[in-house]
C-alpha cells in the first residue's frame, strides 16, 4: 500500500475503528486480517475501552468519594459527574464500599424519605407516578409472596381460567398473537404455497379451541407444521412437562378434525422446511401442482447492486443452502419489479491476490427459468465489479458441473477435498452444515439426529474450482 493510504488507516485505527470498518470506509480491496497484520507490524498500540474509562474514573477519584461520603447515591454520581454507572459501582467495589452501602442504606436516612415521599405525592397528582419504579425490593417480593398464595386458591385458579377464555374469544386475540406465532418452517410453506400460486389462511381456527398454521380453502386442506423439539419428535425430549401436553394436544386436535370436520389434514415436520427441494416436492404431491414458469426477455432485465437484507431474504427463500454466508457485496437481476437472480461476492477464506474475491452464492428464482439466463446474468454482472480475479465453486453434490462459468469465461483450475451430505425419503438434499445445526437446536448430536430422523449419508464428490481472470 502506499503511504498515503498507510496514514488514513493509521488515523482511523487511533480513532477506535476495527479492521472492518477501516476497509469499509477507505473501499480497500483486501481482507480486514491484513489490516491487523499491518498494525501489528507497525506497532500501532491503542487503548482499550475498558483501559480509556479506567482513566477517566481515575481522574474524577476524589470528587466520586466525596459525593459518597456525602450520601450521595451511586447512580446520581454518575449522572452529576457524566459517568457511567457501572464504572462508578465497579470503582466503589475497589474502595471497599460494600453492596448494602451502595444501594440501600441511603434509604433509611430521614431526610431522603421525607423528600421521595413529598416527590411521590406531587408526581401522583400530577398522573405522572410509575408505580414499578417506585416500588422497593421488599416490596416486589412481598407481591410476588402474595401472588404465590392466591394461585394455590383451587377457586381463584378456575375463576381467572375462566376470565382469560372470555378474553380469548372476546379480543379474537388469536388475530392479534399472529405475528409471534410465525417462524422460520412456517415461512418457508408460505413461501412455497405462494409459488403454487395457492390461497391460504393463516392461524384457522377450526372450534373447541383449536387452530391450524394453514388453511387452504380451494383444497379444503388444513396443513400445520410441528417444530420437532416442542412437539415432541424424539424420545428422549418426551418428558418435558410442556411436551407433554403438547403431545396431548395435538392427539385430541387430530381426533376433533376427524370426527367432526371433512378437511384434509396434514402434519409436516419441521424438517422438511430444512431443504427446498424436499418442500416442494411434498407440497407438490399434497395439492397435486406444479409450478407454473414465467417468461420474460433478457432485454427486460435491470441489474443493480442490492442490499443485504434483500440478498438474504432471497438466499433463504430459494437457495438449497438458506443462509447468506459471509458477505462484500451483492447484485440482482430484476424484473418488473421483481428480483429474479441474485449473486453474492465475498472475501476468500485463503487469498494470496487481495484484489481476489469468491463467487459464494448465486441464485434464480424457481418461477423464472430459461435457457442461458444464469450465464447471461453472471457475465453482466462481472462487469459492475470491480476486481481482477474471482474464484468459485461447482457442488457436484447438486449435479452442477460449472456449465453457467464456462459459459462466463471462467477458466476449471482443479478440485477440493470430498465431504458428505444427507438425503430423506423424498431423495431430498441437505447440506451438513445444515443438519449438524439443526441438530443442535434439538439437543442432539449430528449422528442421534440422523439415526432418528431415518437420513442417509452420502459421501459427496469433490467440488470443481474454477477462476475468472479480467484481461
Amino acid at each position: 500500500m502506499d503511504k498515503e493510504t498507510l496514514d488514513k488507516i493509521k488515523l482511523l485505527w487511533f480513532n477506535g475503528d476495527g479492521a472492518i470498518n477501516i476497509v469499509k470506509k477507505l473501499d480497500l480491496k483486501c481482507h480486514p486480517i491484513t489490516i491487523n497484520r499491518i498494525a501489528k507490524s507497525e506497532k500501532w498500540n491503542r487503548l482499550s475501552n475498558q483501559k480509556k474509562s479506567t482513566n477517566i474514573i481515575l481522574e474524577y477519584a476524589d470528587k466520586i468519594i466525596e459525593l459518597f461520603n456525602s450520601g450521595v447515591q451511586a447512580s446520581e454520581i454518575a449522572i452529576k459527574l457524566n459517568l457511567k454507572y457501572h464504572n462508578v459501582i465497579r470503582f466503589l467495589r475497589k474502595q471497599g464500599c460494600d453492596l448494602e452501602s451502595l444501594h440501600y442504606n441511603f434509604n433509611n436516612r430521614q431526610d431522603i424519605k421525607k423528600k421521595r415521599s413529598d416527590d411521590g405525592k406531587k408526581m401522583w397528582l400530577e398522573g405522572r407516578l410509575d408505580i414499578n419504579r417506585m416500588r422497593t425490593p421488599q416490596a416486589k417480593q412481598k407481591s410476588i409472596e402474595n401472588g404465590i398464595l392466591k394461585w394455590k386458591d383451587v377457586e381463584y385458579k378456575e375463576k381467572m381460567r375462566i376470565i382469560a377464555r372470555e378474553k380469548w374469544y372476546k379480543y379474537r386475540m388469536w388475530e392479534k398473537m399472529k405475528k409471534f406465532k410465525e417462524t422460520k418452517p412456517e415461512n418457508a410453506v408460505a413461501e412455497i404455497l405462494l409459488l403454487f400460486n395457492i390461497k391460504f389462511l393463516k392461524n384457522y381456527l377450526i372450534g373447541e379451541g383449536f387452530s391450524v398454521d394453514f388453511y387452504c380453502p380451494d383444497l379444503n386442506l388444513l396443513l400445520d407444521v410441528d417444530g420437532e423439539y416442542w412437539h415432541g419428535r424424539f424420545k428422549h425430549l418426551q418428558d418435558h412437562k410442556q411436551i407433554v401436553y403438547a403431545i396431548e394436544k395435538d392427539r385430541r386436535k387430530n381426533e376433533f378434525i376427524q370426527n367432526n370436520t371433512t378437511y384434509k389434514y396434514v402434519r409436516l415436520w419441521e424438517q422438511y422446511t430444512l431443504s427446498r427441494e424436499s418442500l416442494i416436492t411434498i407440497l407438490g404431491r399434497i395439492i397435486n401442482k406444479r409450478l407454473n414458469i414465467i417468461d420474460f426477455s433478457f432485454t427486460d432485465l435491470i441489474f443493480k447492486e442490492i442490499s443485504k437484507t434483500d440478498a438474504n431474504n432471497f438466499i433463504e427463500k430459494y437457495h438449497y443452502i438458506m443462509r447468506l454466508g459471509p458477505f462484500y457485496k451483492a447484485f440482482g437481476a430484476i424484473f418488473n419489479e421483481t428480483l429474479i437472480t441474485v449473486c453474492v461476492f465475498k472475501y476468500p477464506t485463503y487469498a494470496t491476490n487481495h484484489g481476489c474475491l469468491e463467487l459464494s452464492r448465486f441464485c434464480i428464482h424457481p418461477l423464472y427459468q430459461k435457457k442461458n439466463l444464469a450465464s447471461f446474468c453472471l457475465s453482466r454482472i462481472i462487469k459492475m465489479i470491480d476486481v481482477n480475479e474471482i474464484i468459485t465453486y461447482a457442488d457436484q453434490t447438486q449435479d452442477h458441473d460449472g456449465t453457467i462459468y464456462h459459459a462466463s469465461n471462467f477458466e476449471k483450475i482443479g478440485y477440493t477435498s470430498s465431504s458428505y451430505y444427507y438425503i430423506d425419503e423424498y431423495n431430498a438434499k441437505y447440506h451438513k452444515k445444515v443438519i449438524y445445526n439443526h441438530a443442535i437446536k434439538m439437543k442432539m448430536t449430528e449422528d442421534e439426529y440422523v439415526k432418528e430422523t431415518g437420513l442417509i449419508k452420502i459421501v459427496e464428490k469433490p467440488k470443481i474450482k474454477f477462476r475468472y481472470i479480467k484481461r
